[in-house]
Formats: structure tokens, sequence, C-alpha cells
């Protein structure tokens, strides 16, 4: 069998695991956002081509400052062909995974080709395919990247990074044509761009696409022409597309605009809370990026303290003092490690818009959607690149397989904690005891199943509501959710009691944004428990 044979045998064998890890979920049901996202959208549901529904449709998302309609219009497209039915999105998603794979994969190998051309001639052709091979194989089947796979309104993240890796890709072909002597200006200046509006159109991460370019050219291209010196084109192409971005954003910064910073109004931290505390959280992704441990693995993390100092929690000063060792041992690194030091600031860049300082939630694994693809290539360019014979060859070999077992049956393992709600509330509640929303959702599950006729529930349903309120004593509708069940079971007494705990202590405070979600939660229960098994 002849070397593109065996290659393309060896893409269809890791297509078809990615597939199978993930199809274990494929029964699973709608999620937290999801139902105010998809389920709850009347425009979903009216299938019209009328110019009214089409804008009504397309703007119909309240997420992000660009509604996300690239996003919007493929859960239409799901919606008009198979109903409301989860299994049809998640399968989509899947799908939409594994394409995505295929874009990093090509961006990943014309990257390295680049890399090989100019700086690593003495690398065999094999060897890109190799370890573009194994970057993504560990990518594709990596526990943190489930919850952009089976959480279904992540389609979001997953498209935007589908568009993200075709403009990376565009924008290294149009080099390559440029470091030719070619004509490049029409991908350069037309095609990549046109790919980075797809990506923003699905979610506003596409829109660091130009940074994601400049750690490439900072720490592999160098920004250098056909002639080895720095191109006079790329420092007008980079000033266009990131440094008057960049600019702009600072300027909305340091104003204070309501746009950027506004959603802290709901928050019970600043600026300077959630950055500290996100460098606490980039080392624990850092951490399940390397060790997936399922117990900490999870879609709520609002178990997670808020650094409220650098030494509350003490761990808050060394990590960041890691995040900033890091970036600046990369940046010094980059000409004796390149590729090393292109996945480490690769995977910081990737994570500056929700991980840094605007108001979003501290804690979402499919965040490393992107970061976690440019780490992985760096980590396996800087291995793969290291000259070996015989045995060591062979046993490198050996090790990337065992990491990719390892993790398709971890996530595997993970996707079956998401085959039914119960199974899926129940998973979550263990893995996050000091998670209200987990504590919560396995609750409401319960209290479906008593409204749906299993009265011998309700002290199940009773204990996790009451765990999650402890959890989060400002919250009200731990007990509003009580008194409907109890109300369902006649026992009035109990179920006045629980009002009139939700009456004082809405009394005393105003309901944060981990009560308002509960309270979304609250609304969509009942309906769901047509569904449960």
């Amino acid at each position: 069998m002849s070397y593109r044979w065996k290659l393309l045998c060896a893409w269809c064998a890791l297509l078809a695991l990615g597939f199978a890890v993930y199809a274990a979920g494929l029964s699973g049901y709608w999620v937290f956002d999801d139902f105010h996202n998809i389920v709850e959208n009347s425009s979903l549901t009216e299938h019209s081509l009328d110019k009214a529904h089409i804008v009504a449709l397309l703007t119909s998302s309240d997420a992000g400052i660009l509604h996300r309609p690239l996003s919007t219009l493929s859960f239409y497209v799901d919606g008009y062909w198979f109903g409301l039915s989860p299994w049809a999105f998640k399968l989509t998603n899947i799908l939409i995974h594994l394409a995505a794979g295929l874009c990093f994969a090509g961006m990943g190998r014309c990257l390295l080709g680049l890399y090989r051309r100019r700086y690593a001639p003495a690398w065999e052709p094999w060897r890109v395919d190799a370890i573009v091979l194994a970057a993504t194989a560990v990518w594709l089947v990596h526990p943190l990247n489930l919850t952009a796979v089976l959480y279904v309104v992540q389609r979001e993240t997953s498209l935007s990074a589908l568009f993200s890796a075709l403009a990376v890709w565009s924008y290294l072909w149009g080099r390559r044509r440029q470091l030719e002597g070619r004509s490049a200006a029409w991908i350069l200046w037309g095609l990549t761009p046109f790919v980075i509006l797809l990506g923003l159109a699905c979610k506003e991460n596409a829109a660091l696409v130009p940074l994601l370019l400049g750690v490439i050219e900072f720490t592999l291209l160098r920004f250098e022409g056909r002639d080895g010196r720095v191109s006079r084109q790329l420092q007008a192409y980079f000033g266009v597309f990131l440094a008057l971005p960049a600019l702009l954003g600072l300027v909305l910064l340091l104003r204070g605009s309501p746009l950027l910073l506004g959603g802290y109004a709901i928050r019970d931290f600043g600026p300077t809370e959630r950055f500290l505390t996100e460098c606490r959280v980039l080392f624990s992704y850092l951490h399940w990026a390397a060790f997936p441990d399922l117990r900490q693995l999870g879609l709520y993390h609002d178990d997670v303290t808020v650094s409220r100092g650098l030494l509350e929690p003490w761990t808050t000063l060394p990590a960041v003092a890691g995040v900033l060792g890091l970036v600046a041992g990369a940046v010094w690194q980059r000409r004796r490690l390149p590729l090393l030091s292109f996945g480490i600031l690769w995977f910081f860049a990737a994570h500056l818009m929700e991980s840094s300082i605007l108001p979003l939630e501290l804690v979402f694994e499919h965040r490393n959607y992107v970061p976690l693809y440019g780490l992985l290539l760096g980590i396996a360019g800087t291995a793969g690149g290291i000259p070996l014979e015989g045995t060591r060859k062979r046993g490198l070999g050996l090790i990337a397989v065992l990491v990719v077992v390892l993790f398709a049956g971890l996530t595997a393992l993970r996707a079956s904690e998401w085959r039914s709600p119960l199974a899926f509330a129940v998973y979550e509640a263990g893995h996050h005891p000091g998670s209200s929303r987990a504590q919560y959702e396995v609750g409401s599950l319960y209290s479906a199943f008593v409204l749906d006729g299993q009265p011998q529930l309700a002290a199940q349903a009773e204990e996790a509501m009451l765990k999650a309120r402890a959890l989060d004593p400002g919250s009200i509708s731990e007990d509003i959710s009580l008194a409907m069940t109890f109300t369902h079971l006649k026992q009035d007494s109990k179920a006045r009691a629980y009002l009139a705990d939700a009456a004082e202590r809405a009394a005393k405070d105003i309901p944060n944004a981990e009560t308002q979600a509960a309270l979304q939660t609250a609304t969509t229960f009942d309906r769901s428990k047509e569904h449960l098994p």
C-alpha cells in the first residue's frame, strides 16, 4: 500500500473514532442555555421565508453584539428538517466538530510546511504529516472539547472555530504564494478577511484571528518576505487588521464602554477580580489539557472562588506570575524553540477575549476549543521535530497512540454521562458538589419526575434543592420550585412555607446572575418532563 493510501486510511480511522466517542451522548437532552437560545426561540419553529421573518430569525439571538446569525441559521435548518429533536442537533454538532478538525489539520499542515521549507529543511516530508495527524487526533477526542460538541448551543463556538481555522489556512496559503513570488494580495486582503467575517457571524471569537496570525508571524514566519527581510506589505496588513482594531478596543475599555463592560452590572466581581481569577482558571485549563480528570470537568463551574486580591486565595499570586512567566518565556525562546513558543502564545492569545477582563462568566470548558489546537500542534511539532531513529521513533509514536486511546476512552465515558437528562444531572452534581447550578439541575429533574407521577422522588428533589439553596443563599428559585412540587402533591403547608422563605429572601437581596439562570431553568423543567426516560 502506498504512503498516500496509508495516510488516507489513518485519517478515515481517526474521523470514525472522533464520531464514535461522542455517539453515546446523542440521546441526551437540551441543557442550560439550549432552552433560551433554541427551544424557546419562536423564530426557529416558524417556517416562513418572508423578509420580516428572515430578519427576525437572523437577529433572534441575544448572545453577543452581532447576534451570531450564521449559528442561528444553522439551528433553523436543523429545526426545519428534524423539528426540535436534540438528537439531530447533536449529530450536526459532531459533524461540525469533525469538519473543524479537518480544517485545523489543513491549517497545521500548511503552517508546518512553510516552517519546514524556510527553517527546518532537514525534516522528512512524512514528519509534517505525522505531527499534524498526532495533534489533530488528540484534539478530536480530547475530553476538554466535549461541551463544545454535545452542548448544542456551543455550535456557535465550533462553527466560529471552523471559519477561524479556514481564515488562518487561507492566510498561510497567501503567504506561501507570496514567498514563491506569486500574487497573493487577493487572498490576504480579500479572502482571509471575508472568512473572518463568516466566523464573526457565528461567534465574536473570530475577531482574534488577526492576533493569532500575528503569533504565527512572530514565532515562525517572522514577517519576512521572499528576500528574507521584514515585509512592508505585512506591516501594513497587520496595521489595518490588528493594530487599529486593538487600538479601538483599548479606547473603549479605557472609557468604560457599556458595550464591553456593561455586563458587570449583574456580576459580583469587577474587572480586576476577573483578571486575577482568570489567571487561576487558565492554569486549570492547562491542567485539564494535560490531565483531564472527569471528576473536575463539567458544564457547571460556578463553584470557582473569585480572586479578591493577589493572596485571596493565595494561589492567585503564583497563577499571575505563572501566566506572565509562560508568556515571557515563550517570547524569549521563540528562536530556540519556535514551535513550542508558538503553541504557548497561541493558547493565551486565543483566550484573550473570554479569559481576560470582559464581564463574562468565569469558567467554561468550550473556551479551549481553539486555544487547545495551537497548544497541541506546538507540543507535537516540538517533540516530532527531534531527530530520532529506530526504537526511539517507534516509542514516540506509541506514546502518541496511547494518549489518543486514553483520551478517547475518557471522552466516550464522559459522553455517556450526557446520554439522558437524569444521568447528566446526577453526574454533574456528583462531580461538582459545590455548584449551586448542578444541585439545582438535579433537583429540577427529580421535581419533574414528581410532577410526572412519581411522588416517591419528592425527598430527593427537596434534598438537592436545599443543597443548591445553601450554596447560593441569595437565590429564591429553589423555594419556588419546591413550592410547585409540594403544591402538586397537595402538601399545602410545605408549599406555603417555601413560598414564605422565598418572599423573605427576595425582600432582602437582588437576585444575582446565578439566580437568574436558575429561574430560567425553573420555567423549562416542567416542559422537559415529557422527554424523560
